[in-house]
């Protein structure tokens, strides 16, 4: 039988959870990943961190007072069939 000791996560002054690793959100990554690539695709939220839903967590974000500009990318099929998706990047601060 284990002890309580041993059940219990511990909280470290930094946060985190001694014997326990903790979970980010899809939305820390994908803030974390456009703050330090610039800017996000649906491609690559969904390959990196398994997100299908790209705009639900950029409205998220966006919600927790980022600035999050939409990029309209256009480019054409093979067959030369136009097509465009949405990328995201961080945008400049506006101050009041």
């Amino acid at each position: 039988m284990r002890s309580a000791s041993t059940n219990t996560a511990q909280r470290t002054s930094a946060g985190r959870y001694e014997g326990r690793i903790m979970r980010t959100s899809q939305k820390q990554q994908i803030l974390h990943y456009m703050e330090k690539n610039g800017v996000i695709s649906p491609i690559e939220a969904l390959k990196y961190f398994g997100c299908m839903r790209l705009a639900a967590r950029i409205s998220d974000i966006r919600k927790d007072g980022h600035t999050v500009k939409t990029v309209r990318v256009n480019y054409k099929t093979e067959d030369g069939i136009p097509k465009h998706y949405h990328a995201y990047m961080l945008g400049e601060e506006v101050e009041s």
